[in-house]
């Protein structure tokens, strides 16, 4: 593997991103289109703009809930709950998802996968009222639940929702749906006997936490096995070395600068493997050894331990390589937010994961974090964990919570987390600190 394939890896299916959204008599008065007729919402990072009770929230909220597709999980209920006309998401892969219905009410709405302008699929959600809640709800029995497996690649992209209430909206993985469902015990649990979602908050911190920490492990994983060699491998690439040099007469200048050369790739290898053992991505390497051993030796020998040692060096390098895109987005992501802490540090062991650390060295639970620290922590861990696949994450207002400084650094800190990947953000906000350097990404909310 060559460096540079993790990230290839983590998202190995094209590019997708969602480039304009329309609206049609949201709440029967707005009709939008996010950014314009003539441009995309930015691929990286986008930002709706506009007035309160403008929208810019229930779009955020109905473009989450139509690109989710799990069951039991209460999107198509969203949607229903919301009234338009007509709410159209746009794809760069020219596919289209719409929901419309016959005039601007909340209630039922068709659904359809659109590709190059034809109809590929649609359902049809009946709602019918909760006599319990007094709201509208689309029960199970009354649709077909999911598009066919062909509409739905046409539709391939995980969605996040980070609402005010700084709780995550999302579809999980199988593997982490009964964490999820633990989740939400805890969800109701908190508000019965405190009324508010404090509780909440921290366990989906918690939550995010584990997830980045067990993406990380896994790219790890994968990366430590590149450069790995067996026995008989090692000593066959020896023999070949050896048989390349059949006269053992060598040119005594010429192995003295093979060995210069051997001596700083072996002090390159250590300084970079060293650099990764402050994650714990690899064991530090002392080559000292290695080093005095080729500085000792006479010209002759000096070449014939070159030739041993390239096979070695080789496969090092190698790992390093693979795992040079993890190290570098570790070292972004634990340097960004340390950037944005006080008299507290995050810290990375592949050992441990992820650990908040006082300024003096006291490990600090994720609960005791500030309000802004937390919703900082569980947006950027999410967006690391969210890089092997296609992602959006709709953001709203992600300034509360943040001073102004915090404000002026969220987006460049964000754009650092998402780099090489394939994740595109879009935020709601009243902010003009998180507009002023991002001009070319802001999409203001202008009715049509």
């Amino acid at each position: 593997m060559k460096q540079g394939e993790i990230a290839a890896q983590a998202a190995p299916e094209p590019r997708l991103t969602i480039t304009r959204i329309w609206v049609k008599q949201l709440f029967g008065q707005y009709d939008y289109c996010l950014p314009s007729t003539t441009h995309i919402l930015d691929t990286k990072i986008a930002i709706l703009y506009g007035d309160n009770g403008a929208g810019k929230t229930t779009i955020l909220s109905v473009a989450h809930h139509l690109i989710s597709n799990a069951e039991s999980r209460g999107h198509k209920t969203a949607v229903a709950q919301v009234p338009f006309e007509e709410f159209v998401v746009e794809f760069s892969s020219d596919v289209r998802l719409r929901a419309s219905r016959p005039a601007p009410t909340d209630g039922d709405f068709e659904l359809e996968v659109i590709r190059a302008g034809n109809t590929v699929e649609s359902l049809y959600y009946r709602a019918e009222v909760d006599v319990d809640r007094g709201t509208l709800r689309v029960p199970k029995s009354t649709h077909i639940h999911s598009f066919s497996e062909e509409a739905l690649n046409l539709i391939k992209i995980d969605s996040y929702m980070l609402g005010d209430d700084r709780t995550l909206n999302n579809d999980l993985t199988p593997t982490t749906s009964l964490r999820h469902t633990e989740l939400g015990r805890v969800e109701r649990y908190y508000r019965e006997i405190t009324g508010t979602d404090a509780g909440v908050r921290d366990n989906y911190l918690e939550f995010a936490l584990e997830r980045a920490t067990a993406w990380v492990r896994r790219q790890a994983l994968s990366g430590a096995d590149v450069g790995s060699q067996n026995t008989h491998t090692i000593y066959g690439d020896v023999a070949q070395h050896l048989s390349a040099h059949v006269n053992v007469e060598d040119d005594i200048k010429e192995a003295n600068e093979l060995a210069a050369t051997m001596v700083r790739e072996l002090l390159e290898v250590s300084d970079r493997t060293n650099a990764l053992s402050n994650f714990g991505l690899l064991s530090p390497l002392d080559i000292s050894v290695l080093v005095a051993a080729i500085e000792a030796a006479s010209g002759e020998r000096r070449g014939l331990i070159v030739r041993l040692l390239r096979p070695y060096v080789d496969g090092i390098r190698a790992r390093l390589d693979a795992l040079n895109d993890l190290y570098e987005l570790l070292r972004e992501f634990t340097g960004r937010l340390n950037a944005f802490l006080r008299d507290k540090t995050i810290t990375f062991n592949i050992r441990t994961g992820f650990v908040i650390l006082t300024s003096k060295g006291v490990v600090l639970p994720p609960d005791k974090l500030s309000s802004g620290e937390k919703h900082l922590f569980t947006l950027m861990c999410n967006l690391v964990s969210a890089r092997q696949r296609n992602s959006v994450f709709f953001v709203d207002e992600p300034e509360l919570s943040l001073n102004v400084k915090w404000q002026r650094e969220l987006i460049p800190a964000l754009l650092a987390c998402t780099k090489g990947s394939s994740v595109q953000v879009i935020l709601a906000t009243h902010s003009i600190e998180l507009l002023s350097d991002h001009q070319a990404s802001v999409a203001p909310l202008r009715p049509l």
